[in-house]
């Protein structure tokens, strides 16, 4: 093309330069994407409820009042707006959207620690303020008035162009993905017809979903994530959320091939121990087997409705498994109580998750009751490769439980990186780098070479 340019002169170069452009232009993405085509569904309600999900739920409820059915829902903005939905009771439609639209508080939580300023991230709503607005608009939708569909548009409008400029987090190995993609996903279902925005966010997501969707399926399919059991709560439950949703507006269903939404189910119920506590590995504030379980199962199990999950979800004793009452809604919208069970313990006692190099096993599916520790040791080992950011330095390392924790992945999840980052007198002080993240903190081999520099002027601890 050089020499074809030399002997025809610079005359040509312009045409060859659109020539360039127009192949360019035509040239299809790498792969086609499983969105491309999704379309939809011009009616309302469209997240998570379509036309059978509506009938089924009014036969659920079929003779309860609308005070009943919102006692069960609870008394989130979408528990009210669920219980006008089902009822047809515009009281509850009114007071779901005066929330929606109005100053957003976290709610209290029945637990302490929850109620710290460390805690509330985990004390408030799963849904974030710009989800719990698209639900509320697309539920309520048949009841709202100009003024008030333009209210909406005007609060949510913001929030989504904010989302899609987060450009650091869009990228399928970044947690703070799937927690934006699962509010802009709400309010582009919503708005979609309404706003010309939502046009460009569905533009937007389509190929960040199929990202997500590969790296689920290809990397993790078994159902666990790089950054650990608390890190499940804020890549793969959102990516849950957001891919019923599209089932429901659209009929487009992504989640009946994807293993790792399947296997996440078994990820979550291997991973409980027998105290109610979850495995700890990795960056995890929140150890326990909380509520957020609790839906992300009834979510896998509106699709796979398998009989060991529904078991897990009927019988695991644990107090913070059952879901606080801002979360209610999630059981009046997804429980199913005529999936038949199967015995958790016809389940076999050992899973191996590839993705993460994660064996977990046990001798039986005992839990403790009251005074009474179950009979059942509980490992974990972990030899897998190292996958950056939350993920530790942990090779080789196990965890052990019998009535009680005896080997430990010990330290305190304890996030200082603003503060000690390019301060060498702070971060020698720092126990989240020196030590919770380090070989030394987890139960594996530690080879010590008193010569060997630590990059950060880190402590050497023979990792």
């Amino acid at each position: 093309m050089i020499q074809f340019l030399k002997l025809f002169g610079k005359t040509i170069f312009p045409l060859s330069c659109l020539f360039f452009q127009n192949i360019i232009a035509q040239v299809p993405p790498p792969y086609p994407g499983r969105f491309d085509n999704i379309q939809i569904n011009e009616s309302h309600p469209r997240i998570w409820i379509d036309a059978s999900k509506t009938k089924w739920l009014k036969e659920k409820y079929i003779g309860k009042t609308s005070d009943e059915v919102q006692a069960l829902a609870g008394p989130s903005p979408l528990g009210m707006a669920l219980t006008y939905h089902i009822t047809g009771d515009e009281k509850w439609g009114k007071k779901a959207v005066e929330r929606a639209l109005g100053t957003y508080i976290d709610p209290s939580s029945k637990y302490y620690d929850l109620d710290t300023i460390e805690g509330k991230s985990k004390a408030r709503s799963i849904q974030g303020n710009l989800a719990d607005m698209a639900v509320c608009y697309d539920w309520c939708y048949p009841m709202l008035t100009e003024g008030q569909k333009k209210q909406f548009i005007s609060q949510m409008l913001p929030l989504m162009q904010k989302s899609v400029s987060y450009k650091r987090v869009w990228r399928s190995f970044h947690n703070g993905m799937y927690a934006n993609a699962w509010p802009l996903a709400a309010a582009t279902l919503a708005l979609y017809g309404h706003e010309p925005y939502a046009n460009e966010t569905l533009a937007f997501l389509k190929p960040e979903l199929e990202d997500m969707m590969r790296t689920f399926d290809k990397v993790f399919p078994d159902g666990e994530w790089a950054e650990g059991m608390d890190y499940n709560r804020h890549s793969t439950y959102h990516g849950v959320r957001v891919l019923l949703a599209i089932k429901s507006a659209t009929g487009y269903n992504a989640l009946a091939s994807s293993p790792h939404i399947k296997n996440t189910a078994k990820y979550i119920m291997f991973s409980a121990k027998p105290n109610g506590l979850a495995l700890p590995d990795d960056d995890n504030d929140w150890p326990y087997m909380g509520d957020w379980e609790h839906l992300a199962l009834l979510m896998i199990n509106e699709e796979f409705k398998d009989g060991y999950t529904q078991y897990f979800i009927n019988h695991y004793p644990a107090e913070r498994f059952q879901p606080e009452p801002e979360k209610l809604y999630a059981k009046v919208l997804w429980y199913d109580a005529n999936i038949p069970e199967k015995p958790i313990s016809q389940l076999p006692v050992s899973r191996i998750f590839r993705g993460k190099g994660l064996v977990i096993t046990k001798n039986n599916w005992q839990w403790d009751k009251p005074n009474k520790p179950a009979q059942n040791t509980w490992l974990s080992f972990h030899s897998g490769d190292y996958m950056g950011d939350h993920v530790h330095n942990d090779i080789n390392s196990f965890n052990i439980h019998y009535k009680g924790s005896l080997a430990i992945d010990a330290g305190r999840y304890d996030d200082d990186w603003g503060a000690v980052i390019g301060d060498p007198n702070k971060i020698v002080q720092s126990q989240f780098f020196n030590y919770y993240k380090r070989t030394i903190a987890h139960n594996t081999m530690l080879v010590y070479d008193p010569s060997e520099v630590m990059s950060e002027k880190l402590l050497n601890d023979g990792g």
